[in-house]
């Protein structure tokens, strides 16, 4: 098993949706949370669409796919190598979503966050920036942001997951 076998993606928007649709088509198991029930089944709906897309490119290749949507309420005891943030930029959210999530961040889950304006040091003082550059598929790219006090075996840990998951890297 690696590292970004079971992903949970925060967010339901459109970076969201187009990072969780990128591991999926990678095999990983993606599990999309919102607090907002209507923003949950649209980003459903365009998922399944991608799904049913690339599984049909696939032309019989690609035969299961892994894919939850939830409300925050919903998660239970289930485990996830690694946490994406991706709400809307603001501290407060970012900040109100991490707390939501408090009990599957620990030593072992990579915790990362797609913002751009906020240093992910703000969000959360385990929590990398991991700067998606839209779409996913076609850049396969991320700027990573390290705050100044993160463990060298944390930042092994966001390129490793980034290597597993094709993803070139830009580090700051």
């Amino acid at each position: 098993m690696t590292m970004g076998d079971s992903i949970l993606i925060a967010g339901s928007g459109m970076i969201a949706r187009d990072a969780g649709v990128y591991f999926l088509r990678r095999g990983r198991t993606v599990t999309w949370v919102s607090r907002n029930e209507s923003c949950l089944i649209d980003c459903q709906a365009q998922v399944s669409g991608s799904v049913h897309q690339f599984m049909s490119q696939s032309r019989g290749a690609l035969r299961q796919i892994s894919a939850s949507f939830l409300l925050y309420d919903e998660l239970e005891d289930e485990r996830f190598d690694a946490i994406i943030e991706c709400t809307r930029e603001t501290l407060d959210d970012k900040k109100e979503v991490i707390s939501r999530l408090g009990t599957f961040v620990n030593d072992t889950t990579l915790l990362v966050s797609t913002s751009l304006s906020i240093h992910p040091s703000a969000i959360h003082p385990s929590c990398a920036g991991l700067r998606i550059r839209f779409p996913l598929e076609l850049t396969r790219t991320a700027e990573i942001v390290f705050p100044r006090d993160t463990s060298a075996g944390r930042k092994e840990r966001v390129v490793a997951f980034c290597k597993e998951n094709e993803i070139d890297m830009v580090c700051k």
